[in-house]
């Protein structure tokens, strides 16, 4: 249930059929406190494609953290030259609270 794909930042895994990477899943799971079933019900998928994302991610740890961070960067200037179109769009917080 895992496949791999080329990206701006080299090979990753991905979860086979979908748009998401491994480490994405796993970012996700961890927001749940590692609950299986809650992450499957978010993503609306059955427990066995969030179970082989994770039996993965178990598999080979540091090669999934190593994408968790780079998921996590915030630095545009090292953004921006992995994705040369990128734009900054800046929001206001009160705009993202809806006041």
């Amino acid at each position: 249930m895992i496949e791999f794909r080329d990206s701006p930042v080299g090979r990753q895994a991905y979860v086979e059929g979908t748009r998401v990477a491994v480490w994405q899943v796993v970012n996700l799971a961890r927001g749940y406190g590692e609950d299986i079933q809650k992450t499957a019900k978010h993503l609306t998928w059955p427990v066995s494609k969030v179970r082989a994302a994770l039996n993965y991610a178990a598999a080979f740890p540091e090669e999934t953290q190593s994408a968790i961070d780079d998921g996590k960067a915030h630095d545009f200037t090292r953004l921006s030259r992995l994705v040369p179109a990128l734009e900054r769009i800046e929001v206001p917080p009160d705009v993202i609270r809806g006041k």
